[in-house]
């Protein structure tokens, strides 16, 4: 489906645009949870405000977790939302998903920070190609839900995309 080859090569652009950014890491759980095989015996959380980490770029859906899916934060996900078809082409709707992590009265910032960068690099592509083949359509629109689980944000980048396939010839249909 050609569809998931353009969330494909958008997970690789944004990987690449955020190379070098990095991020706080959520305090990492080390109590035991009821029923769990983690024992370890520490204080219940073990934080360590100055070390930072890559944003992790996740195709669709951050991976499931038996616990701890803190573990995943800061990260980014890319995942087609919708799609509509044309005669030899597809306008493909792609959501770009911003979660980080911060304690500081200011920690929004982090994920407005993710976005903006991210925003200006799809800005700055090449005539809107990326990867020579899928093609930027129409504005670009970001959202920073109202409701937040502080320490934790997320912003939702909307971006569409068309993808030109070859025309079917209707004789024999």
């Amino acid at each position: 489906m050609v569809e998931l080859y353009c969330v494909d090569a958008l997970c690789k652009f944004v990987e690449s645009a955020l190379e070098d950014f990095r991020l706080h890491k959520p305090p990492r759980q080390t109590e035991e949870r009821p029923g769990s095989l983690y024992e370890e015996e520490t204080p219940e959380y073990e934080d360590d405000p100055s070390e930072e980490i890559a944003i992790k770029v996740f195709n669709g859906w951050l991976p499931s977790k038996s616990f701890d899916n803190d573990a995943d934060y800061p990260f980014v996900t890319v995942r087609p939302s919708n799609a509509t078809v044309h005669n030899g082409a597809t306008d493909l709707n792609v959501e770009i998903i911003v979660g980080t992590f911060a304690r500081d009265e200011l920690a929004y910032q982090d994920t407005m920070n993710v976005v903006h960068r991210l925003m200006m690099r799809i800005a700055q592509l090449e005539n809107g190609i990326l990867d020579r083949k899928y093609e930027r359509m129409g504005d670009m629109k970001w959202e920073l839900p109202f409701e937040q689980k502080e320490p934790y944000y997320m912003a939702i980048i909307s971006t569409s995309w068309r993808i030109y396939t070859s025309q079917y010839e209707s004789s024999n249909v």
